[in-house]
């Protein structure tokens, strides 16, 4: 869910701000992680969709990939975006 916020603007970084400038999307991440840990923690969804509660430590190691993934996601957009300033200033000065 916070993945979206990484590549909501793929020509900044995810630091760069305009971290809530969409209120739709900081709605539908709500309204998902409210989703997810229903479907984990409340017993009726957990018999309809076959879940089981996640410990802790399990949801430690979810969150853990998942800024994981974002990392990755950020340090491939910087080189990317350096790459592409260093291409841009070559070729302009030609």
């Amino acid at each position: 869910l916070f993945y979206i916020f990484s590549i909501k603007h793929l020509r900044s970084t995810f630091f760069g701000g305009r971290f809530f400038d969409n209120r739709f999307l900081i709605l539908s991440v709500v309204i998902g992680f409210l989703l997810l840990v229903s479907s984990v923690n409340v017993p009726f969804l957990q018999d309809i969709l076959g879940t089981v509660p996640l410990a802790l430590t399990d949801w430690f190691i979810v969150i853990t990939f998942g800024i994981f993934n974002i990392a990755v996601l950020e340090v491939l957009k910087y080189f990317f975006l350096q790459r592409m300033l260093t291409n841009h200033s070559y070729s302009s000065h030609k």
